[in-house]
């Protein structure tokens, strides 16, 4: 299955896609679809976080960054973080992701806004 049907997916630029969660097979068909790095915003002890996303994303030699958000409550070191994972990642095909696209949605906002121009 691809990645494409991952949960609320949205393709925002030929680099950038964000996400939902992700099953172990849209995560392993990621280096096939031509990305290069994950951002995941998901705790790891959350109920929906896949256990072994970071071996299985790095299996595939991508770049994996795990920023652990709490969705009730986002701090402003959360959002430095994903901005300097975002410049170092530049110009890589990035795939966005946490459990429903919702933190996702608000930190690549404020990004792009700060940064793209928006």
């Amino acid at each position: 299955m691809s990645v494409e049907h991952a949960y609320n997916f949205r393709r925002v630029s030929e680099y950038i896609s964000t996400a939902g969660v992700l099953g172990e097979e849209q995560l392993g068909a990621l280096q096939r679809e031509g990305y290069t790095a994950v951002i995941n915003l998901l705790p790891e002890d959350n109920e929906y976080a896949l256990k072994g996303e970071r071996e299985l994303v790095l299996r595939q030699g991508l770049t994996y960054t795990n920023i652990p958000v709490d969705f009730g409550a986002p701090h402003e070191d959360d959002y430095r973080a994903f901005e300097a994972a975002m410049r170092e990642l530049q110009g890589a095909r990035l795939l966005i992701h946490c459990a429903a696209n919702y933190r996702v949605s608000a930190f690549y906002a404020i990004y792009a806004r700060r940064n793209l121009g928006w």
